[in-house]
């Protein structure tokens, strides 16, 4: 036990490098903040081609989360930042911050609570020496930070549950997407259908019952009010199956004003036949 804890001490209080990359612990009164790199403030300067690529493996070690999160950092043409996550969330024992330093943006990353990383940083530039950054510890005293400044883009997020999200950063399904998905097709695999409108022994409703159904709720019978859509969304199968059962009721509602419409119009040819034999 005394050798365990001795261990834990160590790992708090100190940083361990391998190679260029870094590994960070920290504890919630011993943040670590790692500068991974810098970047040229100058926006639209035509040799301003640096960019910053951060990859974290780890986060909160009492938990055993084993996930990986990828930042670029980019300052040409607009400040913008983008993050991809694999296997789980990491930001709640992490943060990336950018300070500046005269004409400077510094990309550091900011390790606290039960945080335990392995940092490595790429950055892209015209030097000949190699992209690996020596990431190395950052007093961010008496610096200014800008971060906000910085636009961020969640590209792509995996949970350890396997839920993957685009352009958001908490999936809650196996594919969760924050904006427009383009597809020339989509299948989906169907738990039921409508069909059954068309049992013998399906209770078909009344039309003046559906016209009550309108006139109290503002909704067709069976189908969610707008605002349980705006509240929950739809399933789109589910959907496709109420609205065909809808359309089925519907033809079924057609077929039977037909008969009537076919039987009012013989009445009316007999009514018309028994006038003309009437006449004088």
């Amino acid at each position: 036990m005394k050798k365990l804890i001795l261990f834990l001490i160590l790992l708090f209080a100190s940083n361990i490098c391998f190679g260029q990359s870094m590994n960070v612990f920290s504890k919630p009164d011993l943040p670590q903040y790692i500068l991974v790199g810098s970047i040229p403030g100058s926006l639209e300067w035509a040799g301003n081609v640096e960019r910053v690529k951060v990859e974290l493996f780890g986060g909160n070690y009492g938990e055993g989360s084993q996930s990986r999160i990828v930042y670029v950092v980019d300052s040409r043409y607009g400040c913008r930042i983008s993050k991809e996550i694999t296997a789980g969330i990491t930001t709640g024992t992490h943060k990336l911050r950018i300070f500046q330093r005269d004409n400077m943006y510094d990309v550091v990353i900011e390790v606290f609570g039960w945080g335990g990383y392995n940092i490595r940083s790429t950055v892209l530039s015209y030097e000949a020496y190699p992209s690996d950054f020596k990431c190395v510890t950052y007093d961010i005293s008496e610096k200014k930070e800008v971060t906000s400044n910085f636009i961020t883009t969640i590209l792509t997020v995996s949970d350890k549950n396997g839920n993957f999200g685009i352009g958001t950063e908490n999936p809650q399904s196996r594919l969760d997407v924050a904006g427009t998905i383009r597809s020339k097709e989509v299948k989906i695999e169907a738990t039921g259908w409508s069909d059954f409108v068309f049992n013998k022994n399906y209770d078909l409703p009344k039309l003046s019952e559906v016209e009550k159904h309108i006139n109290e709720k503002q909704h067709l019978p069976g189908i969610p009010s707008e605002k349980e859509v705006l509240e929950n969304g739809i399933s789109v199968g589910e959907m496709q199956a109420k609205l065909l059962q809808k359309i089925e009721e519907l033809t079924l509602y057609v077929i039977e004003q037909d008969k009537v419409i076919k039987s009012l119009k013989e009445e009316n040819k007999e009514i018309k036949n028994q006038l003309k034999n009437v006449q004088p």
